[in-house]
């Protein structure tokens, strides 16, 4: 029978054997949870807890001996904030943001003269996006080309309203509804970034609140009533600029990646569009009145 001998690993070359292994992941859950999987990490004695400390952690082999597999940082929870982490994550989804409203603009551009048949198409076509951007979040490449589409699509869907409001006169109205827009989104970003607790468990009050909101509009297509929805215009510019808040909160605790990125840019896109939408709507039943 073939003899194998037992050889003995350093720490040091245990810990560098366990990067090269999943180096290729990066900081991610998923690598994490690999090599959780793999070993079972026991604490070192007299580490005191903290989640920025380092410990060394060991692990009993077949035969019950303890090996040192060297020197790790602990993670705290994936859930944890680190400043690096939020910074990264709250670069991309700037420059996400900044190209998905170019792409809307585009889309006004092309969408200016559309004829007003093809606006039922588009919105399916955006529920249709909206399910594929959620689906491919974390394919490279993907994730963005879908993103952007359907930023595209909106500006399509926005292009003949813009037009409307041009042939009216209403300029100004556009474009203070713009201005408005811009302020309040600026704001609420502030307080998103600067309220320390994650106010993510709000989602299912906000989605609650969500469904109202349509639901009473639908109601009200029915009813036609103008002081019905300049009240629930009023009440949607609450309701998206909270969605903003809380959205914007999301960067500071979801870890760095891409697919993060491209997701909360897309309710953070959703939220100003609905909230530029409200806006308008309150302004131009001003302008009438003033009229």
């Amino acid at each position: 029978m073939r003899q194998f001998s037992q050889r003995h690993i350093s720490p040091e070359e245990h810990s560098r054997m366990e990067a090269d292994t999943f180096a290729h992941l990066g900081p991610t859950p998923e690598r994490y949870q690999l090599e959780d999987r793999y070993r079972e990490v026991l604490p070192a004695r007299g580490w005191d807890g903290s989640p920025s400390k380092q410990k060394t952690a060991r692990r009993k082999d077949e035969k019950g001996h303890l090996w040192s597999i060297g020197t790790r940082l602990e993670r705290g929870g994936y859930g944890e904030k680190t400043a690096e982490l939020s910074t990264g994550l709250l670069s991309k989804v700037y420059g996400v943001l900044a190209f998905s409203m170019l792409f809307t603009a585009v889309g006004v551009f092309v969408g200016y003269k559309l004829e007003p048949g093809w606006s039922l198409m588009i919105f399916f076509a955006q529920l249709g996006l909206i399910f594929a951007i959620n689906a491919n979040r974390e394919q490279q490449g993907w994730n963005l080309v879908l993103l952007y589409a359907f930023c595209f699509a909106t500006g399509l869907l926005l292009g003949p309203l813009v037009a409307a409001f041009v042939v009216s006169g209403h300029q100004a109205v556009l474009l203070q509804a713009l201005a408005a827009t811009a302020v309040i989104t600026g704001s609420m970003f502030v307080i998103g970034l600067r309220v320390e607790t994650n106010l993510y468990g709000w989602a299912p009050l906000l989605f609650v609140a969500l469904l109202g909101f349509v639901v009473l509009h639908i109601i009200n297509l029915f009813m036609g009533s103008p002081e019905v929805l300049l009240l629930l215009s009023y009440g949607g510019v609450l309701l998206f600029s909270i969605f903003l808040v809380v959205d914007i909160n999301r960067v500071k605790f979801m870890p760095d990646t891409m697919g993060n990125a491209v997701l909360i840019c897309l309710d953070i896109y959703l939220d100003i569009v609905n909230l530029f939408l409200n806006l308008l709507q309150i302004l131009i039943e001003a302008a009438g009145e003033g009229d």
